[in-house]
């Protein structure tokens, strides 16, 4: 579950420049940095179980997509953007 990484009230606005600094800076720590709407959130690294129980269930996605041809799958952490943001260049 992601948290917050300052106080609301004294928080910042961050950009995914410096989020992306911030990781480059640690490529390899834990936790993992993520930005929404600008607010910095940390979340811990993903359990074993988590992961096992995400690579049963990429398996079934990719199974089902493929026979399907609807869609793809995507493993791992990524630089996810939302269709508006992109589209506008915020």
């Amino acid at each position: 579950m992601a948290m917050p990484a300052a106080n609301r009230e004294t928080s910042r606005r961050w950009t995914a420049r410096e989020v992306r600094e911030l990781i480059a800076h640690s490529p390899l720590a834990t936790p993992r940095y993520e930005l929404m709407d600008g607010e910095l959130l940390v979340t811990p690294s993903p359990s074993g179980l988590h992961q096992r129980a995400v690579g049963h269930l990429l398996k079934a996605l990719l199974t089902y997509f493929e026979s399907a041809s609807c869609a793809r799958s995507l493993a791992g952490s990524a630089i996810v953007y939302s269709a508006m943001k992109a589209m506008y260049g915020s």
